[in-house]
């Protein structure tokens, strides 16, 4: 469903039919979505998903969708321009440098990489996350404390040489 007004240079795009994101629509219904899941995010789900979520959305530049079965998720993030190949090409980079340095940094692992939809696919990074940690009184202060040393050491690391010469 869009609605164009072009004498005014509006259109609209509905969820789930967006234009520039075309594998948004598939992606958000859970019988579509048990197809284009990639091998390695099926793997980490051990089936088909049960739930799929629209958790962030930018009408045609991005969207991050949770796809789960039971306690385990998978995110895709969609991307309308080429963002989806910078991210492919530097996160295996940062991941392969980050344990070479023996960091407590952790980034999501990449699972699958669909170039056609301009999906990027990710696992899930253990514990909670940190905006719940932050909003409970009990933890916030500790919590707080872990994210400044964390991006104290992530601002210390010098960008690893092979990520240059990726564009």
């Amino acid at each position: 469903h869009r609605i164009d007004w072009g004498t005014v240079g509006l259109s609209f795009d509905f969820l789930p039919n967006d234009a520039t994101l075309t594998a948004l629509r598939g992606l958000l219904s859970r019988r579509s979505c048990a197809y284009s899941v990639p091998v390695g995010a099926r793997e980490r789900l051990g089936g088909p998903p049960d739930a799929v979520e629209l958790l962030s959305y930018r009408p045609g530049e991005r969207a991050v969708v949770r796809v789960s079965r039971g306690n385990q998720s998978v995110f895709a993030k969609l991307f309308a321009g080429k963002q989806h190949e910078e991210l492919a090409a530097r996160l295996p980079v940062l991941q392969q440098d980050l344990q070479r340095r023996s960091t407590n940094l952790l980034l999501p692992p990449m699972l699958g990489h669909e170039p056609a939809d301009g999906a990027v696919w990710l696992g899930a990074v253990a514990g909670r996350a940190a905006h719940d940690l932050l909003a409970d009184d009990g933890t916030a202060r500790n919590t707080s404390k872990r994210i400044g040393a964390a991006l104290a050491q992530w601002h210390q690391l010098t960008p690893p040489p092979a990520l240059a010469t990726v564009t």
